[in-house]
């Protein structure tokens, strides 16, 4: 206070800046003073003579070690009663573990205070800012070290969490809500060399500079706007990520769907910028759901359909794009498919100037279908079957499937009591066991040659036991394991 009187006197005002620091610099001191008085009153934690070890084994009293501790308020010095293993050869004081210290020089609430900052902005900037907002002064190493070990401890429980959830373990109890909203996306972030080994990247020389962050946003919109546009509801947005491979993050985002109340939805959308590995992770995990590719996205891929029919520097592939994207800013999907069909009808030039958007050997309709579905895979389906159910066959059984309320979602699923098949237009054929654990394996894959979806068993021939016809939920064409295209 007298530096403040004399800085006062100096300048013929009161500095509030400096003033309101120092007092809290000399308010944190005092505090120190006082905790560790607090700390000490045990007088070190003495437990005895001789104590079990971790190990079960006698450890004999050794004597009092003081150990400096950074807390919130200043560092302190902590009397630690420190017993010897001889069986171990090592150490330990069991007051460390009652204070949360345990090899560690930081108090609990100074390592959650640099994982936070850890956490939401680079280790250096949250050095900073631990200084600057709090006075508490640690190096950028020590940031780093303490993000990466609470960051761990707090994965590990909730990878707990996840087994238990997906197990069926633990129930969530959590209203029904009309619509459970998915987003999916990755983004690259830039890593230290080591963590790029061995992977190939963008730049010229195809060194790897970033690593994929898989991200999930999971929120609910339940009221609309004067304009009649969605507002998300209030404190319903929740989020997962992890560098990992898609199955794996496939697993994550799942787990916290059911957490968030999936099975209790009356809709699922998910929404991806088109990425086969998102429609993927919906195929396995939200089968029947609606996909929407996000607006942004569904324009670029018609842009680059655009090119690859009519060539990437052409006019007619941006009048025909920006065309196609008007139509989306309507709403008229249909008008969009339409258009897409036409130029399968309209035999367009040959497609030699655009292999870095689709494979060489694709066929002209499996490049449109593809397109199609990156635009609106589930949105489509939605409006065209939902007043007109399929005739669709249990592969195993061969019987007519009907509709099902699996995770709320419209399917089709086999009558047999124990059979698990499951069909969806969307998705095709699928597995659903119990527990909402969703298998694709070992299931048919027939898809149209025309649009790329996937086909469901229409008929079987009872006197030909090999006999199979498919037949498309979107374009109604048809194909059998003997004649191929039929219709």
């Amino acid at each position: 206070m007298g530096q403040v009187l004399q800085d006062r006197e100096r300048l013929g005002h009161l500095d509030l800046e400096a003033s309101e620091m120092a007092i809290r610099t000399a308010m944190h001191q005092m505090g120190g003073v006082l905790l560790e008085k607090l700390l000490n009153s045990d007088g070190g934690g003495y437990r005895g003579a001789h104590l079990d070890c971790s190990q079960g084994h006698a450890a004999e009293f050794v004597g009092y070690r003081d150990k400096e501790i950074l807390t919130v308020v200043s560092s302190v010095e902590a009397r630690r009663a420190y017993y010897h293993c001889q069986e171990c050869q090592s150490g330990f004081a069991p007051k460390d573990k009652e204070l949360d210290v345990v090899g560690s020089s930081f108090s609990p609430g100074v390592r959650r205070m640099m994982a936070r900052v850890g956490a939401k902005e680079s280790f250096e900037q949250g050095r900073g800012d631990l200084e600057a907002l709090a006075g508490v002064v640690v190096r950028t190493k020590q940031v780093e070290r303490i993000s990466v070990q609470l960051g761990q401890q707090v994965e590990a429980f909730c990878q707990r969490e996840r087994e238990a959830i997906v197990s069926g373990k633990v129930t969530p109890l959590v209203p029904p809500v009309p619509i459970l909203y998915i987003a999916i996306d990755g983004t690259g972030v830039p890593v230290v060399p080591r963590e790029t080994e061995g992977r190939r990247g963008k730049d010229a020389r195809g060194k790897a500079k970033t690593r994929e962050a898989k991200i999930g946003c999971l929120f609910t919109q339940t009221k609309q706007d004067d304009e009649g546009y969605p507002l998300r509801d209030e404190n319903s947005t929740t989020y997962v990520g992890a560098i990992e491979t898609a199955e794996t993050f496939g697993w994550r985002i799942y787990a916290e769907a059911v957490r968030r109340g999936l099975r209790q939805a009356a809709r699922v959308v998910v929404l991806g910028d088109g990425g086969p590995w998102i429609w993927g992770i919906a195929a396995l995990h939200f089968p029947g759901t609606i996909e929407i590719v996000d607006l942004y996205h569904a324009r670029e891929h018609l842009a680059n359909l655009g090119k690859c029919i009519y060539g990437p520097t052409c006019r007619e592939a941006k009048q025909w794009a920006a065309a196609r994207s008007e139509q989306l800013d309507q709403g008229d999907v249909e008008a969009v498919i339409t258009s897409m069909k036409r130029l399968l009808d309209s035999q367009p030039r040959q497609r030699n100037y655009c292999p870095s958007l689709f494979p060489a050997q694709w066929p002209l309709g499996r490049i449109l279908g593809t397109t199609r579905r990156w635009l609106i895979s589930g949105r489509f389906f939605t409006y065209k079957f939902g007043a007109h159910p399929l005739h669709a066959l249990c592969y195993e059984h061969h019987v007519k499937m009907g509709m099902t309320g699996l995770v709320k979602q419209t399917a089709y699923a086999c009558p047999k009591p124990d059979c698990s098949v499951r069909y969806s237009p969307s998705n095709g054929y699928f597995l659903a066991p119990e527990h909402g654990q969703v298998e694709s394996y070992l299931t048919p894959r027939v898809t149209c040659p025309c649009d790329g979806q996937p086909m469901y068993l229409a008929e079987i021939n009872r006197e030909k036991r090999a006999f199979r016809l498919w037949r498309c939920p979107q374009c109604d064409a048809s194909r059998t394991n003997e004649e191929g295209l039929v219709s």
